[in-house]
């Protein structure tokens, strides 16, 4: 029996998942290959070199609220004009002083980041402050990554 290609580079990225580490056992181990891991990743990302800093220039687009949080929809710069769009959920009366603070990264929902809602809500009801990011093509980021399943792939 033949292997499809995805069961193919599925199999071949476990492995290389599984090696990975396989020739670290102690911290000098890791320190010697440590920043040449950290340069492979960034290469992997296309971020190798790594571009400008910019400001994030975030911009708010609306607030709402609900029992126990508000939130506002913001706009974010990224990289110079690449820019990315999130919700920040607040408690609702704000606490005193600084908020301990959650990432929530969401899946693809056929219904987008909203979703995933009940889960920001629930950090800030209980006196977070939660960042739920615009997944790629979901809600205000209407970027395109598809790559492979549409047979279009970045050269490289």
């Amino acid at each position: 029996m033949s292997l499809t290609i995805w069961k193919s580079l599925s199999d071949r990225a476990e492995r290389m998942s599984a090696e990975a580490l396989g020739d670290v056992s102690t911290l000098p181990d890791w320190e010697r290959i440590r920043e040449g891991r950290r340069r492979e990743f960034w290469r992997c990302l296309g971020l190798d070199p790594r571009p400008e800093a910019c400001d994030p220039a975030v911009r708010e687009y609306s607030t709402f609220s609900g029992k126990g949080f508000r939130a506002r929809n913001v706009g974010f710069q990224i990289l110079p004009d690449c820019w990315g769009s999130a919700a920040v959920y607040y408690p609702d009366p704000p606490r005193e002083g600084p908020a301990p603070g959650v990432l929530y990264v969401c899946g693809h929902a056929k219904t987008g980041v909203w979703h995933y809602q009940y889960c920001p809500i629930m950090w800030a009801r209980r006196a977070y402050v939660c960042l739920i990011v615009d997944a790629i093509e979901q809600h205000d980021n209407p970027g395109e990554h598809h790559g492979q399943i549409t047979g279009r792939q970045e050269p490289g």
